[in-house]
């Protein structure tokens, strides 16, 4: 390993009062700035996930190589192929203009602050050439404040979050998921290109989950929370099966995609255990007045524990979750439901989820590492070291 110096045009914005003007308006200037990025062998960066979107020819697809214990995926960028742009990997070359000089790999350009995409970056002057320029013409405009020191923090937080690897540039990403919606498996990447999809934040650096220990998980469960349904659930890159045995609850399963496992792969997709007891309680309330007089007295008896175990999970007694969902077993025992009839029944809407449900249940406790308190043991966890920025502008 060793660390390369490369010089970025950044891209930021400084108020000026022009000469002979009262008025204050804001400027956009470039900053020349040397950004420390470390380059690897392929030997010392093994690949350990090989991910497909489906679309690739065969052999193609991402690899996701493992640095520092961290998953880093490669860059891609648009490249001019004849009259028009290609997608391509970014490559060593490609550096300095990821940070802002280029005019269209910048607009979608997770390097760059999301409020500075900026189509002529490469054209932007300097303040030091703007104020020579300006004294050769007599002129003097009064300059204010800038946001220089934000885009250079960001600048260097990115800059740490990038590798080379055999010449191509490497950024720390999630992990790759099984995004089950339905009837369909996808193998979705844990971070898009182009969107802030799973982690909000704007900065790569707080997209390598777990980046920031304990406060960074929270936030990640959270999403996945506000983001999963009885229908839409993750797994991990690791348990297509489970996948799959979750979308055959709602038909045929149809899987667009691959993640294969090619090592000892960090994963640290939040345990089903986190997101149950909130799911338990959306599945709950499904069910309506019309359900209820449709069912027999034992039914209504079998609701009625179901009903407790929930009250007992808004209280975060979790303990709760298999008498829960040992009435939702029983609940939809002998309700025949065809998930693939048009019009589905009015069953379908709850019976249907409650199967799958009980299905990933099973599947979830039979693993001989379950945990019901997984946030017990990742607290206690020490938040990763990151390499010393050691950035000098």
């Amino acid at each position: 390993m060793d660390t390369r110096t490369y010089v970025a045009r950044l891209p930021y914005t400084r108020y000026v009062i022009p000469y002979r003007c009262q008025r204050e308006v804001q400027r956009r200037l470039g900053e020349l700035v040397a950004l420390p990025i470390r380059s690897f062998d392929g030997g010392e960066a093994p690949a350990v996930l090989r991910y497909s979107a489906g679309k690739e020819q065969e052999g193609g697809g991402l690899e996701f190589r493992l640095v520092d214990g961290r998953l880093f995926l490669p860059m891609r960028t648009h490249r001019r192929v004849g009259d028009g742009l290609a997608m391509d990997l970014a490559r060593e070359e490609d550096l300095p203009r990821l940070f802002g000089e280029a005019t269209a790999a910048a607009l979608d350009n997770p390097l760059i602050r999301r409020d500075l995409h900026f189509r002529d970056g490469d054209k932007l002057e300097t303040i030091e050439d703007v104020q020579a320029r300006d004294l050769a013409q007599g002129e003097r405009a009064r300059w204010g404040s800038s946001d220089l020191d934000k885009t250079r923090t960001h600048a260097f937080m990115q800059a740490e979050a990038l590798v080379l690897i055999d010449g191509v540039v490497h950024h720390r990403t999630a992990e790759p998921v099984w995004v089950v919606d339905g009837p369909k498996v996808s193998a979705v990447l844990g971070r898009h290109y182009d969107t802030d999809r799973w982690y909000g934040a704007g900065d790569i650096r707080h997209r390598g989950f777990p980046e920031k220990g304990t406060e960074a998980r929270e936030a990640f469960c959270r999403h996945l929370g506000a983001d999963m349904a009885p229908m839409k659930q993750f797994f991990r890159a690791d348990r297509f099966d489970d996948a799959v045995a979750y979308a055959a609850e709602f038909g045929t399963p149809e899987v667009s995609g691959s993640i294969d496992v090619l090592g000892d792969a960090p994963l640290h997709l939040p345990e089903f255990a986190h997101f149950a007891a909130k799911l338990v309680q959306r599945l709950e309330r499904d069910l309506n007045a019309e359900d209820f007089r449709s069912f027999g007295r034992g039914r209504l008896m079998i609701y009625a524990d179901f009903r407790d175990a929930v009250a007992l999970l808004g209280q975060g007694d979790r303990s709760a979750l298999d008498p829960a969902v040992d009435a939702m077993r029983r609940l939809v025992h002998g309700i025949p439901v065809d998930p693939e009839a048009k019009p589905l029944s009015r069953y379908s809407r709850w019976v249907v989820p409650y199967r799958a449900f009980v299905r990933r249940w099973e599947c979830e406790t039979a693993r001989p590492d379950f945990d019901l308190y997984p946030e017990q043991s990742i607290a206690e966890e020490a938040v990763p070291d990151l390499p010393a920025p050691g950035f000098a502008a």
